[in-house]
């Protein structure tokens, strides 16, 4: 009657994710598809067009 439940068995947990995983290499690495990765001489215009 005491036996353990054959489906209640202890699981080792995944490691826990670091945030440094998801940040680049060097702070000022561009993200590809940010607006800072594109080429500035693009988005002046719409910047000055915006301001």
């Amino acid at each position: 009657m005491n036996e353990p439940d054959p489906r209640a068995r202890w699981r080792e947990l995944p490691e826990p994710v670091r945030p440094e995983d998801y940040v680049s290499e060097q702070d000022d690495d561009p993200v590809p598809g940010s607006v800072l990765f594109e080429p500035v001489a693009e988005i002046e215009p719409a910047i000055r067009y915006a301001g």
